[in-house]
């Protein structure tokens, strides 16, 4: 027991003995000598040493200018900052090292690995420190950098860094840089920045969405419809604006355009799927449009078939009337022994026998008497007998 209690005074003797010998060797120290000791230290230690080097750094920064030893020993000190130790900072010792940070970060701006040690420890901090200064730092930095001469492992980090901790000022930034030539070779990093930062800039894409040109309305779509992380009622919210927009588009234009269609048919199925009943009124308006896209051929009849199906999902009360004059005017193509397409008769009949509304029951029941395929008449019974009274 007595050699346990003097094993353990010498074991507490040694680290402390230790931890003043960094100490010193960094106060007396060159910069090599002071690396090697930030290298060295742990704990309390090592938080005291990283502050001491931070402001180190910042002092001296204006005479070592693009000095190698020192740039080491900036990101000895970065990299030897843990989650583990920042966790347990009072707010002031957090603010203080945040701010230390983002000196570095402007001061040391022909040091591409410091930076890039900045950025990359700051992000991985962001639980634990504040970052709002920082997104505003970085939103300068894109800005103002020259892309044709920025380092791309800096540009790189940078982008990361935005995507995660960036702003909504973030994304407009890079929103207006994506299609543009100058940042092709970044358009992949910039891209999933923007994608990222849609749940915290929702006014800003429906302000893209609802203002913007068709191309920007087809960029944005693109985007969000392959981020699977964006949460249902923002897809759908944003859906909905697309589709109501794309209509626009389409109305004040004297062509039909094969992109917003495309772009109307991914919206109707994002709305239909989610039973986006908030879109009920657009969704009743593209109905109305897409049977003119399919009288002329610029739908399929499976697009079309999707279309009316689409509707006992997103409007199961407003569409009942359309329904209804649809189907009676298909009814009255039949009876006159023009060609209808058994399909699309068969989808209307279906999708009135899923909202199961009352007033469908006349126009049902007179599909019985007609000369429909088999198929068709089953379903219209089916339809009958599922109706709400």
């Amino acid at each position: 027991m007595k050699k346990i209690f003097i094993f353990n005074i010498f074991f507490a003797l040694t680290t402390l003995l230790t931890a003043q010998s960094n100490q010193i060797k960094f106060i007396k120290g060159n910069l090599n000598d002071k690396t090697q000791a930030v290298r060295q230290s742990e704990g309390d230690e090592s938080i005291w040493l990283i502050d001491k080097t931070l402001d180190f750094a910042l002092e001296n920064i204006s005479l070592l200018r693009n000095d190698r030893d020192l740039e080491g020993l900036v990101v000895a000190a970065v990299l030897s900052i843990s989650s583990e130790n920042v966790e347990n900072y009072s707010f002031e010792q957090k603010t203080k090292l945040s701010n230390q940070l983002i000196s570095v970060f402007n001061n040391f701006e022909n040091s591409n690995t410091v930076i890039i040690s900045v950025v990359n420890k700051l992000v991985s901090l962001r639980a634990e420190l504040p970052t709002e200064y920082f997104s505003h730092q970085l939103n300068n930095f894109i800005k103002n950098v020259d892309i044709n001469k920025v380092d791309s492992g800096v540009m790189r980090a940078v982008l990361n860094a935005a995507s995660l901790i960036g702003n909504n000022e973030t994304f407009y930034i890079l929103f207006d840089f994506l299609g543009t030539k100058k940042y092709v070779s970044f358009e992949n990093e910039i891209t999933a920045a923007v994608s990222e930062l849609v749940p915290v800039s929702i006014n800003e894409t429906l302000d893209i969405i609802n203002n913007g040109t068709k191309e920007q309305l087809a960029l944005i779509f693109d985007i969000l419809t392959k981020n699977q992380k964006i949460p249902k009622n923002i897809l759908c919210e944003i859906a909905e604006n697309v589709l109501n927009k794309s209509i626009l588009l389409v109305e004040d234009s004297s062509k039909v355009d094969s992109t917003l269609i495309d772009i109307q048919l991914s919206s109707i199925d994002i709305l239909s799927s989610n039973k986006w009943t908030r879109a009920s009124t657009i969704g009743l308006n593209f109905f109305k449009l897409a049977k003119g896209f399919y009288k002329n051929n610029f739908l399929s009849e499976t697009q079309f078939c999707n279309v009316i199906s689409s509707l006992s999902n997103i409007a199961p009360i407003d569409s009942i009337s359309a329904l209804i004059a649809y189907l009676e005017e298909l009814n009255s193509q039949k009876e006159n022994f023009e060609e209808v397409n058994s399909n699309v008769v068969l989808s209307v009949i279906n999708t009135l026998g899923a909202i199961g509304d009352k007033t469908a029951f006349d126009t049902l029941l007179a599909v019985t008497y007609i000369n429909y395929p088999e198929n068709v008449l089953t379903a219209a019974r089916d339809a009958l007998a599922g109706l709400r009274w």
